[in-house]
Parts: structure tokens; sequence; C-alpha cells
């Protein structure tokens, strides 16, 4: 373990050729898989953490699960940003003679960017991996895991299909005034009928009323496009876009979820949870959900894979030109970039402005246009206060309220004006978001606890969790009375990766029903949406 640098590798007889450490070559370098092994001196993966001094070598990922082989460490490798686990020597002591030595080597997560020589490195292909990772499937192809997530698709909009029949045949339909203009198409219900205007005639704004300036323009502007080009219907559009985008969003999940842990079934678990979760209906209906969470999770799957910065920042900037939510994703981006942007220089830190710009282009391109045709770059927001519960609680008051937690125990309190039961369309307090909304909040915010304690979402996913929970929570939820927070929760997707952990641990009858379960609230629920019902 303490060779020379230009000496023979520590691990000849496992490698191809006995390559010695400058002998690797690009045609090597370059055609690496998550199951490649990398042999790499523990002095020198000690070193990486000095990125500044590295400035020549090509970009790799590493995932280091070191696992114990002849005193040197066994690591999945792939290109991309490093993600290795540092290890401590292997006492000498700890063989007898003619033994191999060996060690279990313990040493926490590092996670970082850096730039190895390609020096260090001797890479090959090794039989004897299956050996120390017999319990790790072999990667799924693309194919595969589009083909799984279309199963998972069909077989959960049988709920959804199901539950809208029944609700037209034996729930009577609330008396709403848009409940006409979405008779042909009940997935478009409630907000579908601000999409549908968007499409149909673009963006009106009335400072006293309701305005559709309050939706942003990625998904009206896509189901715009099938309109013109194909002559659907504005609000089939809509749901053509939905869908396509949740099926991207199980595919590329699925595939994260796999990259991320590669414990067997495990992105099953996730992409079927999320499938049949009670309120999925919104991932096939005319609303921005499911093409938000695809944009979402397209972005942390280019930063797991380490992508080009430009290309991570555009789809960061398509995130917040989807919903106003998407800027928590900014973030997370942000500490992505700056773990790349090493060394700091100033072309590094111009770049880095640059990608910042580019991130929260969408956001700032709505601003511009609102700016422009209504004169009010923020109409956005102002408009959302046609829509609030309380109308006399400022942006201050409102971060104090949440502060308290007064926006979930006003909802349970019997003396409060906004108790579940006075606005209540629904006896059933299971079958009433307004009694379910805070506690599919506080769940949410328990799964991403859990995650980050028992590590298994990583310090990004966490990050992008408390955004996407905390941004609404802190600058709406008292105004409006929690409304939609169990919709904002449903693109918290850490909180699924939790969930298919917990899944996959629990006994498989138990599992299923749990499944089961989720899947007749799916299709509950998606009879009230059909009907009118405040499930919003």
């Amino acid at each position: 373990m303490d060779v020379g640098r230009d000496d023979p590798c520590c691990c000849r007889q496992h490698c191809v050729g006995g390559l010695h450490h400058g002998m690797c070559r690009d045609r090597w370098l370059d055609n690496f898989h998550f199951h490649d092994v990398l042999c790499v001196r523990r002095a020198d993966v000690q070193t990486q953490r000095r990125p500044s001094s590295h400035k020549s070598g090509r970009r790799y990922h590493v995932q280091g699960h070191t696992r114990p082989h002849e005193g040197h460490s066994v690591l999945s490798v792939r290109r991309g940003g490093v993600h290795e686990s540092v290890s401590r020597p292997c006492p000498r002591s700890s063989r007898s003679i003619g033994q191999p030595r060996s060690c279990v080597m313990h040493a926490p997560w590092v996670s970082y960017s850096t730039r190895l020589p390609r020096s260090w490195l001797l890479v090959h292909w090794s039989p004897s991996m299956t050996a120390f990772d017999r319990h790790q499937p072999t990667r799924h192809p693309l194919a595969a895991l589009g083909l799984l997530a279309l199963s998972v698709w069909l077989l959960s909009a049988v709920a959804v299909a199901l539950g809208i029949m029944l609700g037209n045949e034996f729930i009577p339909p609330v008396n709403h005034p848009n409940s006409e203009k979405t008779r042909t198409c009940v997935l478009a219900n409630w907000d579908g009928v601000f999409y549908a205007n968007i499409v149909n005639e673009g963006y009106s704004y009335d400072v006293q009323a309701r305005s559709n300036v309050a939706f942003f323009p990625l998904f009206p502007l896509l189901a715009r496009t099938l309109h013109e080009l194909f002559g659907l219907s504005a609000e089939w559009s809509l749901v053509l876009v939905s869908n396509i985008a949740f099926v991207g969003v199980l595919a590329v999940l699925a595939a994260y979820a796999e990259d991320k842990d590669k414990l067997r079934d495990f992105p099953s678990w996730v992409i079927v949870s999320l499938a049949v979760s009670p309120l999925s209906l919104f991932f096939r209906a005319a609303y921005s959900e499911s093409l938000f969470l695809l944009l979402v999770v397209l972005m942390m799957y280019g930063i797991r894979r380490n992508w080009s910065l430009v290309l991570i920042a555009l789809l960061c900037g398509l995130c917040t030109a989807a919903r106003p939510v998407g800027v928590a994703a900014v973030p997370v981006f942000a500490l992505h970039a700056m773990r790349c942007l090493v060394p700091i220089s100033l072309f590094n830190v111009l770049r880095g402005l640059v990608l910042l710009v580019i991130s929260t282009s969408g956001i700032v391109a709505f601003m511009m246009y609102l700016h422009y045709e209504f004169s009010d770059s923020l109409a956005f927001a102002k408009t959302q206060d046609n829509w609030a519960v309380r109308q006399d609680a400022t942006v201050v008051e409102q971060i104090g309220h949440a502060i308290a937690l007064r926006p979930l125990t006003s909802i349970y309190d019997p003396t409060s004006e906004v108790h579940w039961t006075r606005r209540a369309r629904s006896d059933v307090a299971v079958f009433n978001l307004e009694f379910v909304t805070p506690l599919v909040f506080l769940a949410s915010i328990a799964l991403v606890v859990l995650g980050a304690f028992r590590r298994w979402l990583s310090l990004s996913e966490v990050l992008l969790a408390i955004g996407l929970l905390g941004i609404p929570y802190f600058l709406h939820s008292y105004r409006m009375s929690m409304l939609g927070h169990s919709r904002f929760a449903l693109v918290a997707f850490p909180c699924f990766l939790v969930i298919g952990h917990l899944l996959r641990d629990v006994p498989g009858p138990l599992a299923a029903l749990l499944i089961g379960i989720s899947a007749v609230l799916l299709a509950i629920y998606s009879a009230l949406f059909a009907a009118w019902y405040p499930i919003v």
C-alpha cells in the first residue's frame, strides 16, 4: 500500500494484463459502467481531498462502497464528479504468512467533485466483483426502465379511470360555476380551467379577481403546441402533456433510484409508491405537477451523473418556468456548481454568475413578460391574494404564524374560522383534504428527517425537499389555510425515495397491503375530483 507512484499496481493479480499506473488510456476510462472495479492506492484516495492541486486530470465518478479485498479498496466507478469513501489502512498484522491481507474498511461518506490524474487510476473489468456484490442486481438498460415505468403508469391509471367512472355514476356533482366547461374532460377540473383559458386566449390580469397570471407558462405553452399541431381541445392537450410527462417522471426516477442505491427492487418500490399515492391523480390531470417533477428529477439525475453545468442550469431554469416553487431548485444547483467550479478564480466566478442567471431564467423571463404586458412584474404573486382565506396578514406575519405552527393547528381547532368541518364537503375525514392536508405535510417532513437521519438522502436531496416544502408553507400556508399543500408535497420526490426504502424492508404482504390501500384512496379521490369536490 505504500508503493511509489511508478511502482506496479498493488492489485496486479486482479488487473487485466497486470497494467501499471502509467498505462491507463482513454479507451479504458471512457467506457466505464457502474460495476467496473477501480484499484486506487489508499494514499492517493486520501489526497483527493485537495482538488485545487490536481487540475489536469479527467473528471470521474467513484461510488465508494469499500469492501475487504486484498488490502486495497474495491469501488464502483463511472464518469462524473467523485463520490468515494475514504478508508483506514489495513493493518499488516491482520494476516498470517501466506494469506492475503484483508480488512473491513469503515469511513464516513464524502461527497465532492475533483479531478483525478489518469496516472492514479488502474481500471479493469473484474469478474470477481460478483464475489463482493452478489446482492446487487445488474444495472437495467434504459429500455427496461422505460417499460417498467409504462407498466406502472398503466396499472395505476386503472385506479384513476375506475374512480372517475364510479364518481360520474354514483356521486352527485357539486354545483360549481365552471362545471360545464369541463364536462367533456373531467381531468381538467379546478386549475385545469385556468390552464385551458391560457391555451385558448392567453394571459389576462384583473387586480380584483382571480387571474390566470398565477399559473406559470411552460405547461400551457407545451399544451398550446399540441393544440395547434393536432387540433386537440385545450383540455385534452393539457391532459396529454401531463400524462406524457408523468411517464417520463417514472422512467427517470427509476433510473435515478437505481443509480443512487442498487438494492434489489428499490427502483420499483419508489415509482410504485409515487404512482399509486392517493393524490397522484394530479399527475394525470390538467395540472403542471408532472411536468415540474420531470424537470426536477432530470436536474437531480444530471447532477448525480455530472452532466454539463450549462445543461443542468437550463433544466433548473425550466423548473422556474413551470412553477414558482421551482426556485427551490436554484440552491441545489448552486451547491453543485460550487463543488465543480474549483479552484476559485476570476473565470470560475464569472462562469458561476452566468450559470446562476441561466438557472433563474424561467421566472425572470415570465416577470419580464408580465411587466411588458401588464406593467406589473409581480402580478403572479399579487393575484394569489384573491384565493386567500385570510386577507389581513402581511408576509412577515405569515412567516411568524408559520413558525408558530398556526396554519396546522387552526385546521383542527373547533373555535377557528378555518376548522375543517366549516367548509367540509364530506363528513368522512379521510375523504376530505381539509382534514388530510396537514397530516400529509407533517408526514412529508417526517420522511425527509428520517431519510437524512438514516443517510438515505443526500445533502442535495434534503435541501431540495426543504425548499419544495418550506417555500409554500412559510409564504402561503396561513392565508391559504393550507390549501393545496398536500399537492405541493407531492413533488418533493425525496420523500418517495424514503418510502421505497421502507417498503423494501417490510414484509411483502404488508407492503402489498399498503400499496392496495393507497390505490383504493387514489380511486376515491379521483371520483371526488371528477365530481368537483375540493380535492385541490
